[in-house]
């Protein structure tokens, strides 16, 4: 086995052709000249631009007095620098992505087409050090509490975060670095749950209090191996009350959600819905698979007390028949206090929201 460079980029007039390129043989100069190793006809191409070669077992990148430039993770290149997994590259205005994957000494490097749909973000910059992150486990954690609709304590769902300067501190942004390569999405969830649980429970020195953990949609379609990982977590903290939240536009497989709900069950783990009303609301899931707590998404809750009578008529509807079901109803996202109030009014048990706290990195919400 040996490791092969790979250059993947869109190209064609409608932008929708992804392609992927082995890097072979080198030097492998860039330009317009369709005569070069790595023909890129663009006019703002310099007809011979940048050059890829070999340096001590490392690839390196040369700009060759190019007019619009060459760039490394969006910095200009002046001279050479060395080139890593995940490095974003322009030249010019011509964006690709460098890769490593290991390879067969027998297998036969050819240009690989890929249908994709456009990708308005473009090639996301950083899955080198997505890739540090992961192998250090440097993520954060930060809690925020879940409470009775009188305000007391009743848990706090675990939010994760990035622990690195280069790379964005916020879930939407890390998520979407590791959901360009197959598999590191799942992996970031799972780090940021084993940290997130791990540093709670230091936090509790032996307090019991209940602990909501998130998921990826990614890990749902690997049961077997979420099992996996939730076993690893009850074995290495036995007493701790946890809860596992599902979001629904993961519910799409009755059959796989049922068996999940039994695993689960057996490990003493609880299971919630979240984010339930955020787009297609599925009931049939509630129904066929019935869960300790559904989460009603925040698009529902900020402004009830603005909305017109027949959209809190509705959300009231869902709550009753929820609450029928035996199944505990947890409002997201509640800021004012007329929000609370007309979530109490409705029957919601649980709040959950900056009314009470933003998300904070102590477990410090009174218990009484």
């Amino acid at each position: 086995m040996s490791i092969q460079w790979f250059l993947e980029g869109y190209f064609g007039n409608d932008g929708t052709a992804l392609l992927r390129m082995p890097l072979n043989i080198f030097p492998a100069r860039v330009g317009r000249d369709p005569a070069l190793a790595l023909p890129i006809v663009r006019p703002d191409i310099s007809r011979v631009h940048a050059e890829f070669f070999q340096r001590d077992g490392e690839l390196w990148l040369r700009d060759l007095g190019s007019t619009n430039g060459t760039f490394v993770n969006l910095c200009q290149l002046h001279g050479e620098s060395v080139l890593r997994h995940g490095d974003v590259l322009h030249f010019a205005s011509h964006e690709l992505r460098l890769l490593e994957a290991p390879c067969r000494v027998d297998d036969e490097l050819s240009t690989t087409r890929f249908v994709a749909q456009p990708q308005a973000g473009k090639l996301p910059i950083g899955l080198h050090q997505l890739q540090q992150l992961l192998d250090a486990r440097q993520v954060r954690c930060l809690f925020q509490p879940i409470v009775t609709a009188r305000g007391q304590l009743y848990g706090y769902e675990l939010l994760g975060r990035g622990g690195r300067s280069d790379l964005p501190f916020g879930p939407l942004e890390l998520f979407h670095i590791a959901e360009s390569l197959p598999g590191k999405d799942a992996e970031l969830s799972l780090l940021m749950r084993d940290a997130g649980v791990a540093e709670a429970h230091a936090q509790l020195q032996g307090r019991a209090c209940r602990l909501f953990l998130n998921t990826h949609p990614a890990e749902l379609k690997q049961p077997a191996q979420l099992m996996r990982a939730m076993t690893r977590l009850r074995e290495a903290f036995p007493q701790q009350p946890m809860v596992l939240e599902i979001h629904q536009d993961a519910l799409t497989d009755i059959p796989r959600l049922k068996q999940l709900a039994v695993e689960l069950w057996a490990l003493g783990i609880e299971m919630a819905y979240d984010d339930f009303g955020a787009g297609q609301t599925r009931l049939l899931e509630l129904i066929e698979v019935p869960v300790k707590y559904v989460k009603f998404d925040m698009s529902l809750i900020q402004g009830l007390h603005l909305a017109p009578a027949s959209r809190r008529s509705m959300i009231a509807s869902l709550l009753a028949m929820t609450r029928s079901m035996g199944i505990a109803c947890v409002a997201e996202g509640v800021e004012l206090h007329q929000e609370l109030q007309v979530c109490r009014d409705m029957g919601f048990e649980l709040i959950q929201g900056f009314y009470f706290s933003p998300p904070r990195p102590r477990l410090d919400y009174p218990d009484a």
